[in-house]
């Protein structure tokens, strides 16, 4: 499988939906990512090197999610569980 040469902007098109999900803005929400394309918030976490992780992750949070800080919801959605999903995924 073929890894996307711009996978910042499927990241930001990730959250542009879960933003009109919740409720939030109609138009993107401006962020900023690392060079492996993972939402800088996420830095001196485990998801901050791991790109689909990170994509796993927005996928499991829930209404409310976004307002609370990084530390809880990487507490709520450990790192672990996330991986496992993207390796089982690989195979």
């Amino acid at each position: 499988m073929k890894k996307s040469s711009y996978p910042h902007l499927f990241c930001a098109g990730i959250l542009f939906v879960a933003s009109l999900v919740a409720g939030g803005p109609a138009r993107p929400v401006p962020h900023t990512v690392n060079q492996r394309g993972v939402s800088l918030q996420l830095r001196q976490t485990e998801y901050e090197a791991d790109y689909w992780a990170s994509v796993v992750l927005i996928h499991f949070m829930r209404e409310g999610d976004q307002k609370i800080p990084v530390a809880a919801l990487v507490k709520k959605y450990p790192y672990g569980k996330a991986k496992e999903i993207v390796m089982k995924g690989w195979k």
